[in-house]
């Protein structure tokens, strides 16, 4: 209809607004988004490699890559929390990995400022119900930064045990599994796995905001107890080429609805 052709609109020029002034290492520059000829282009930095859900295929990474790869994501999201932009839908296909071994986090399509108006419906969810912290499911009216330290919470469960915390048959299910439903121990999944990283990864879970950690700097912090191996050298820096994509206004599918 006219008027979601409008919300998509809005939101994805809320996001050139908002990635316009989030420029670090460890995010997806973003340069431009126009409306041409009923659709909406968008520049952006091209980048090589594959995402962490390419990478993981089912199978975990290495704790010391996992971890590496989460310290990474981690001072991107200090970064952007910074600019009061929180993301509010990380998933595996938002991390890219570069052949020399940087994270690049992207998909900023769902993100929203601390102070930008509520241009989604009551009721309505946004993000992969995968990944999506408890407080987004219930329609918290204020989103924070620590929902986005949640879904990473699930993704590093996922990155270091090659499952979900929460394995439901329903999005219903998986709902009510991120609201009421304690999590299996990562440890109890991946017995090698060091207690520390464990109890990290359950506190980053934690269903209650304020028994989370409450900055992607302490989050990041408490990974230095945790076993990381150092990172690939960087390249020297190159002008980075840009994509163009092309994204026809009407075809993105709508949001998933909560149930009645």
């Amino acid at each position: 209809s006219w008027q979601d052709d409008q919300e998509r609109v809005e939101r994805v020029l809320r996001e050139a607004k908002l990635h316009s002034r989030v420029q670090h290492p460890n995010i997806v520059a973003f340069y431009n988004a126009v409306q041409l000829e009923g659709q909406m282009i968008m520049t952006m930095e091209l980048v090589e490699g594959l995402t962490l859900e390419q990478k993981l295929a089912g199978e975990p990474l290495e704790a010391a890559e996992a971890v590496r790869y989460m310290r990474q994501a981690l001072a991107a999201l200090e970064y952007a929390h910074g600019q009061g932009v929180v993301h509010r839908g990380i998933t595996p296909a938002h991390l890219i990995v570069t052949p020399e071994g940087t994270l690049k986090l992207s998909g900023f399509d769902l993100a929203k400022g601390a102070n930008a108006a509520q241009l989604t419906q009551v009721g309505t969810v946004l993000g992969s119900l995968q990944y999506i912290a408890p407080e987004q499911v219930k329609g918290a009216p204020h989103i924070d930064g620590r929902a986005d330290l949640y879904s990473l919470g699930v993704v590093f469960y996922q990155a270091v045990t090659g499952r979900l915390p929460f394995d439901a048959v329903s999005q219903f299910d998986l709902m009510l599994a991120h609201v009421n439903q304690a999590p299996r121990p990562p440890r109890e999944v991946r017995a090698d796995l060091p207690a520390e990283l464990n109890d990290t990864i359950l506190k980053a879970l934690a269903k209650e905001p304020l028994d989370r950690f409450q900055t992607a700097e302490e989050f990041r912090q408490a990974l230095g107890e945790a076993p990381e191996a150092p990172a690939p050298a960087a390249p020297v820096a190159t002008p980075a080429p840009t994509r163009v994509t092309p994204a026809p206004i009407g075809a993105r599918p709508a949001p998933s609805s909560l149930p009645p």
